[in-house]
């Protein structure tokens, strides 16, 4: 879900949560399912907005299920 958005076509940001799950060796810290809270950057590229870099919302971004 994306809970805010901001910027303009020049370079925008959102936060995003969601939820994964995964077999436990790919999961953070083990988790076999687990809640993203996550802030991505976009810069624009040949008309597109690409994913520039994703850092943790708070904290360390992720808390199990």
């Amino acid at each position: 879900m994306v809970r805010e958005l901001s910027g303009d076509l020049g370079g925008a940001e959102a936060w995003v949560t969601f939820v994964s799950v995964q077999a436990a060796q790919y999961g953070p810290d083990g988790e076999t399912c687990t809640r993203w809270s996550l802030d991505y950057s976009f810069v624009p590229s040949g008309g597109a907005m690409l994913i520039d870099d994703v850092s943790a919302h708070s904290g360390d971004g992720h808390r199990p299920c």
